[in-house]
């Protein structure tokens, strides 16, 4: 059970340390924000604690954390320069919510799964980049740019890399020291502070407590490197209760609901906050150590419902942070209570917090972030992408490199379309794959294939003199011959006649398999073993890496026992690839207390694999139940399928007032204890647990315990000895159940 399945209060030991770092992140960066956008500082404070508390209570998102992004500074201040002032801007900023919550209504959300995987990689990595390259002047003491600023030219005039040989040349000794300082404290609380104290004192915070502490002995032992002055310290507006909080900001200017400027500007918003809000959260699943998915739509809803409230309290527009997020789950987080947690303590350090808040230096919230950086863009992330393949570390390498010379939107939407170009480009070299043996050579169609026109390239392609001994496909289909008759008699008939639609021939995947095709010459085994090497090389072509991987050892989640049937593709049912099932297959998909072949495989697939599932597949008009039913022929056979005949001798009486095809599924029924499938569903398809019904047939039941028992089966009982089984189901407690 993932966290967020459990009660609020379940978490809450790590929640709360997490929340506490979130909040010394997120408070230097939504002051920054406030103030390179040209709005009141408490603008972005009101934006943080509404991104908190609003949103983490909304989102379906567990770990990602909403504020004002750096990613919206410029459309900030261009709006309220349009507009010629905050309120009527803030007007802007309600209507941009009510705009993106209409986008989740209207399922918009789906947009996000368009991005390709590299490029999110990609973003992260990039993420991870600029904080330690836009942290590195705030480490030296030099602190023009605004805390959060992620575009490449900054508001000094310079970039990001003449504004780190400008904080060389003008470093500060105390505010390296002080970095120093908290730096060594993170590094070294991470090896021993759980040990000492658990997760209740989390690095990031130890660091914060020990910059400012420094800072605090420079000032009565070293006055010469105490940092003083606000452009190195956190700067926290000081107001006078909650009634300065309420009267601290203006209200929206609804007389201006009508000014087409502040329609645009309302648009503009809500589609840029949606986009990086998508981002952001997809890169967050990505980091996500529990693996879940975020309802986009969702998402989309409580951004919405977010700008709407940060708007009437004259907030910045919010959006899903990545920075902020990525600090969430580094912290530790297991549930969204971390990021509602922030939002509460952003708004204390607005009500009471504000005089101890000001003494924290940033250089020691750049050792944090350098920190933080460095994880979200470690040589192993590189390493992963390279192995990939040249088609996903292309559009990460570009992905990384577009965002650091531009911003994350600019970056991203290059690094997609460098992506699409990869797509492409995989797909029309795999598209047609030909490989031989000797004079015989095998043409798999990879994908669906459009050909203009028909008549003349097939024709080109079967006059090849080399290429009239045999043609296939990898999924059967028809390859449409040309209208016209070949006089050359020794080409096979590869398919039926041509489909035209308006002069153009498409090429659909029927449900024939290659090997049943009628009309070829090639010999069987050999045409096997070309499809092997067609397989073999595009896998190589799709992934370099493959082979190499499954060569290294599987750790497959799933023990798969299914009948021995051509029919029951365990791959293709379930959508699995090499490696994830660990298949055993017999006659009737049989779990016989007396085989000791089953039995070692359960063993070794549970002790020495590790699997966590045990699945027994079994499917309608099996013919090793037929031939139980019908009797089967004296041997080996009829020595295996015993059990079988076993439930069908004992209840016979009802059996036999059925049809025969009637009377055979409920065998097949009966064989693996349910009372058939749910309508709709593939009669082929694995039973889920829970979804079977025990026919009230007389039956011995008995347990073989593959692995250690489940404290939750404690209890159950063996009724009879386990000599003979017939398996059911899905066994996730990893006890088979052993039916007669």
């Amino acid at each position: 059970m993932t966290p967020d399945k459990q009660p609020w209060h379940a978490h809450l030991a790590a929640d709360i340390p997490a929340s506490l770092v979130v909040f010394l992140v997120a408070l230097p960066l939504c002051l920054g924000i406030a103030l390179a956008s040209g709005a009141p500082l408490l603008s972005g404070l009101f934006a943080g604690f509404v991104g908190g508390l609003v949103v983490g209570a909304l989102s379906g998102s567990p770990l990602s954390v909403s504020g004002p992004a750096a990613g919206l500074t410029v459309v900030v201040a261009a709006g309220i320069a349009e507009l010629g002032a905050y309120p009527a801007f803030i007007l802007a900023v309600v209507l941009a919510g009510v705009m993106q919550f209409g986008f989740g209504l209207l399922r918009a959300g789906a947009v996000a799964h368009f991005v390709p995987v590299a490029v999110v990689h990609g973003m992260l990595a990039a993420i991870g980049c600029i904080l330690v390259l836009k942290q590195v002047p705030h480490a030296l003491g030099y602190d023009l740019d605004f805390e959060g600023d992620e575009s490449f030219v900054g508001q000094s005039g310079g970039n990001t890399f003449t504004d780190i040989i400008a904080a060389v040349q003008h470093a500060e000794l105390g505010a390296f020291i002080i970095f120093a300082a908290a730096l060594a404290a993170l590094l070294v609380w991470q090896k021993v502070g759980k040990k000492m104290v658990g997760s209740w004192m989390p690095p990031a915070l130890v660091a914060v407590i020990v910059g400012a502490a420094t800072n605090e002995l420079f000032k009565l032992y070293a006055p010469g490197l105490h940092l003083s002055e606000s452009t190195h310290l956190v700067t926290i507006p000081d107001l006078s209760g909650l009634y300065g909080i309420l009267f601290a900001l203006p209200f929206p200017d609804f007389s201006r609901l009508g000014d087409p400027a502040v329609w645009r500007v309302a648009a503009t918003i809500a589609l840029i906050a949606s986009v990086e809000s998508l981002l952001s959260v997809g890169a967050s699943d990505k980091l996500d150590p529990f693996h879940r998915i975020t309802p986009t739509d969702r998402e989309l809803k409580a951004q919405g419902a977010g700008n709407i409230v940060s708007g009437l309290l004259g907030g910045l527009p919010i959006t899903a942070v990545i920075v902020r997020s990525s600090a969430n789950i580094d912290a530790g987080a297991r549930t969204r209570m971390s990021t509602i947690l922030h939002g509460v303590l952003l708004l204390l350090s607005v009500l009471v917090l504000a005089p101890i808040l000001n003494h924290i230096p940033l250089s020691a919230l750049a050792a944090v972030l350098i920190v933080m950086g460095l994880r979200l863009a470690s040589v192993r992330v590189f390493h992963e992408q390279y192995q990939r393949g040249k088609g996903q570390f292309v559009p990460f390498l570009v992905t990384i490199a577009a965002i650091l010379l531009t911003d994350l939107l600019v970056g991203v939407a290059i690094g997609v379309g460098v992506g699409i170009f990869y797509v492409i480009r995989s797909n029309f070299k795999s598209a047609i794959v030909v490989n031989h043996e000797d004079h015989e050579y095998l043409i798999r169609f990879a994908k669906d294939v459009l050909v203009p026109q028909q008549a003349g390239a097939a024709a080109r392609l079967l006059d090849h003199p080399e290429r009239r001994h045999g043609a296939d496909r990898r999924h059967p289909g028809p390859v449409h011959r040309p209208r016209h008759r070949r006089r050359d008699r020794r080409l096979p008939a590869v398919g039926q006649g041509p489909q035209h639609h308006g002069g153009a021939a498409s090429q659909r995947h029927q449900p024939q398999h290659p090997l049943q095709a009628r009309g070829r010459r090639m010999n069987p085994a050999r045409r096997l073993l070309l499809a092997n090497k067609s397989w073999a090389q595009e896998r190589r072509a799709i992934d370099p890496e493959f082979f190499q991987r499954l060569a290294s050892g599987q750790q497959p989640e799933f023990l798969w026992i299914s009948c021995s049937d051509s029919r029951v593709p365990e791959t293709q049912l379930t959508v699995t690839d090499a490696g994830e099932l660990f298949v055993h297959r017999n006659v009737a998909n049989l779990v016989r207390a007396d085989d000791t072949n089953v039995l070692c495989v359960i063993q070794y697939a549970i002790e020495a694999l590790k699997v966590h599932h045990v699945i027994v597949c079994g499917h309608y008009g099996c013919g090793g139940v037929k031939a139980a039913m019908n009797g089967a022929p004296p041997g080996r056979l009829t020595h295996w399928l015993a059990p079988v005949a076993d439930v069908y001798a004992r209840n016979r009486e009802q059996l036999d007032q059925l049809t025969e095809d009637e009377r055979w599924a409920k065998l097949v029924e009966a064989q693996h204890g349910r009372a058939g499938p749910p309508p709709g569903r593939d009669r082929r398809h694995p039973q889920r647990l829970g979804q079977r019904r025990r026919l009230p047939l007389p039956a011995r039941v008995g347990l073989l315990a593959a692995r250690r028992p489940d404290p939750a089966a404690a209890d159950a009982e063996p009724q009879g000895p386990a000599d003979a089984a017939v398996s059911m189901g899905v066994f996730e407690d990893m006890l088979l159940h052993a039916c007669p």
